[in-house]
């Protein structure tokens, strides 16, 4: 028993198969709003064509919502239903509007992806207690869809096209790139992870076949002691398709490579370097202010539990159990807008700075750790290409992204 026959279905074929599924289970069907009779021919026809009718609509109310949807994303307004993290949406203007609280993760995220692999980076979040808007924790597959997320650098994507947004962009279009080189870098070179020890990871090419280096670790021993010594080598080797068997010191490559860049026109040479997120502070503002906003509202729901005890509106044992609740928040919070006071949270890397860091590399290297200087790698460098010399490696070109 149907209210309508569109309300089983909308298919003529569909139909079919359940007319004949009932008649094998002598299982009769009716309709509460017309007449059908299905054991006469005319009776078959007729309700055939009623069906053919409604999945006629059916088809043709799809295709106008496709085309007005088209339509919608060509003019830069935004066409799904829910806006993407790090927005709000004006669902009259069908226009994106940063949220700035949820923007400033959006900016983590890109910022930290530099230097570690996905699941590094939702691990990072979820340990300082930062969720998705839903409250579930970050997976690869959600960081994985916000890094590849266009509408993040002023773009609308749907149906397979991608349009200029009218919404305001969180990353700048020429990071936004970066980070999907720096992606399609590490899908070429599975297993190799971002987080490894290796400062040159996936940046060396090979000087014999040209295909990238790996890392790979030596260990020697000196008066029954253990050293660890860090090298690359070319990842065809193994497989018969490169006939260099020679490991690069990293060490050796590190001197090679200060040496390289003491000795280059930086200002011919860095025509093209993207800027990576940048600092913003309205935004960390924006969060300080909403985080302590919060602490407001908890301070508010203690001295209303407070109140409904003394009122005996709760027992003893509720009141306790809320208000260790409300601690915990409390608690997580303060140490989250600590903790914002206390690290730079972003970094911009623009031409002229990253020009002034390099040109000091001798000052700057040797203070910093394996981490910063993977990141600096990481974030301006493309390819770096070398050759043996006497005993030394000797870098002959390198390749700015």
């Amino acid at each position: 028993m149907v209210y309508r026959l569109d309300r089983l279905t909308r298919s003529v074929f569909d139909l079919y198969k359940l007319l004949e599924t009932f008649d094998k289970f002598d299982c009769k069907f009716k309709s509460a709003t017309e007449v059908y009779d299905t054991t006469t021919a005319m009776g078959r026809m007729f309700i055939t064509i009623v069906a053919a009718l409604a999945q006629w609509e059916r088809e043709n109310m799809g295709e106008r919502m496709a085309m007005g949807r088209i339509e919608k994303a060509r003019q830069g307004k935004w066409t799904a239903n829910q806006p993407p993290y790090g927005y709000d949406l004006n669902r009259e203007e069908s226009k994106l509007y940063i949220n700035h609280e949820e923007a400033f993760v959006v900016r983590k995220i890109f910022e930290l992806y530099q230097t570690k692999g996905m699941s590094s980076v939702a691990k990072r979040l979820n340990d300082k207690g930062i969720y998705t808007r839903t409250g579930k924790f970050w997976s690869e597959n959600t960081i994985m869809r916000t890094l590849r997320n266009p509408a993040y650098c002023g773009y609308v994507y749907w149906d397979g096209e991608t349009y200029k947004g009218h919404h305001e962009p969180i990353i700048k279009e020429s990071a936004f790139d970066h980070i999907k080189e720096i992606a399609k870098q590490r899908k070429t070179s599975p297993g190799r992870s971002v987080s490894s020890p290796y400062i040159f990871s996936l940046k060396i090419k090979c000087a014999s076949c040209g295909r990238s280096l790996v890392g790979n670790t030596v260990t020697s021993y000196y008066k029954n002691k253990a050293y660890k010594h860090l090298n690359y080598r070319c990842r065809e080797r193994q497989r018969g398709m490169c006939s260099d068997g020679r490991n690069v010191s990293e060490t050796r490559m590190e001197k090679a490579f200060i040496e390289f860049l003491e000795n280059i026109d930086f200002e011919d040479k860095f025509n093209n370097v993207p800027t990576n997120v940048e600092s913003d502070n309205e935004d960390i503002e924006q969060l300080k202010i909403s985080l302590e906003k919060t602490l407001d509202k908890i301070e508010s729901r203690k001295r209303k539990w407070q109140y409904a005890w003394s009122e005996d509106a709760i027992d003893f044992d509720d009141f306790k159990k809320r208000m260790e609740e409300e601690k915990q928040k409390e608690e997580k919070i303060k140490e989250e807008l600590e903790g914002h006071e206390e690290e730079d949270v972003y970094l911009e890397v623009n031409k002229e700075q990253t020009i002034e860091v390099l040109k000091e590399i001798n000052t700057n290297w040797n203070v910093l750790d394996r981490t910063d200087k993977k990141q600096i790698v990481s974030s301006i460098i493309k390819e770096i290409h070398y050759s043996h010399g006497n005993n030394e490696i000797i870098i002959n070109d390198v390749e700015f992204i």
